[in-house]
């Protein structure tokens, strides 16, 4: 588990001594500091009002991390889960959590009776995102449950021992589309599609080249110094976050596919703590009415360019 702040380190005396000296009373002294900036808001307020540096937080977590991997007849372990719960157990009581999301979810959630902290999702790989949610890193994920192929309203998964919920909150369309100065209506070129790495689900992909499409990733068009101007898999709620109007056209009369927009959290958790249950059910609620906003401006969007 690595923290989630990696500032460079900064050379002092007593920085270099706690490097090199590790014992049962540094972890005593450092857990908990440790665990109020990772569970407990930003890294950066809890370490300016605590008055340690960035690097400092950073060699307690290595510490942390080396000890308690000594330290089971200690039973550091046992303390390292009852800090965290009782974390999470504070945000709670103050309608806070924190979320990993995709880059498309709107951040209309802050303000809304929830103190939310948020980050964006880095991979396509929902299994990275419940181990974050297993360890305890992080309270749930909001966005794309494509890879599920959820129809119903929840689903029940089983990762690595732990149980998870996922509930649907809306479902909405993938677009293919392309520049309105480029013609598309050849097969050659409205099956060539150029693909974000957001959306690289394998089971998308091979959904896709069921189709008769051929992908291209952004990533592989970066390194190609000329490319042919080609249609774009665009995702509906992305729209309104880069408005597009008049600049864009529709290749397919219908949508290419669909995805289901979501929200994923701990079974077990929510149900040992009921006051957890219900913030989860706040923010489905939440979300799904701001979910809707958005995706009601992404239909005005697709109307002004055809769609």
């Amino acid at each position: 588990m690595q923290p989630f702040f990696n500032l460079p380190d900064h050379q002092s005396a007593k920085e270099g001594a706690l490097r090199k000296h590790l014992d049962s009373k540094m972890v005593m002294r450092w857990l908990p500091l440790y665990e109020l900036c990772l569970y407990s808001g930003s890294c950066n307020r809890a370490a300016g009002s605590s008055c340690y540096s960035q690097a400092t937080l950073n060699r307690a977590h290595r510490s942390v991390v080396q000890l308690l991997e000594e330290a089971e007849s200690k039973q550091l372990a046992n303390l390292l889960a009852t800090l965290r719960t009782t974390a999470q157990q504070l945000r709670t009581a103050e309608d806070g959590c924190r979320l990993e999301v995709d880059d498309f979810i709107p951040s209309l959630l802050v303000g809304h009776g929830l103190q939310v902290e948020s980050w964006v999702r880095k991979t396509a790989d929902l299994s990275a995102s419940l181990v974050l949610i297993g360890d305890g890193i992080c309270d749930a994920f909001v966005g794309s449950l494509y890879e599920l192929g959820m129809e119903d309203n929840k689903k029940l998964l089983e990762f690595q021992g732990k149980r998870y919920v996922a509930q649907a909150l809306t479902r909405v369309p993938l677009w293919g589309v392309g520049p309105v100065d480029v013609p598309f209506n050849e097969a050659a070129e409205t099956k060539i599609l150029s693909l974000e790495g957001g959306l690289s689900h394998p089971r998308l992909l091979r959904h896709l080249e069921s189709l008769g499409y051929r992908i291209q990733t952004t990533s592989a068009r970066r390194k190609e110094r000329q490319y042919q101007p080609m249609a774009h898999l665009v995702h509906h709620l992305r729209l309104p976050l880069q408005p597009l109007s008049g600049q864009f056209c529709v290749i397919e009369p219908k949508p290419i596919d669909h995805d289901v927009i979501g929200l994923v959290y701990s079974a077990s958790y929510a149900e040992e703590q009921p006051y957890f249950h219900s913030l989860m059910e706040q923010l489905a609620n939440q979300l799904r009415q701001t979910l809707a906003e958005q995706s009601r401006a992404a239909d005005m969007i697709m109307k002004l360019n055809g769609g």
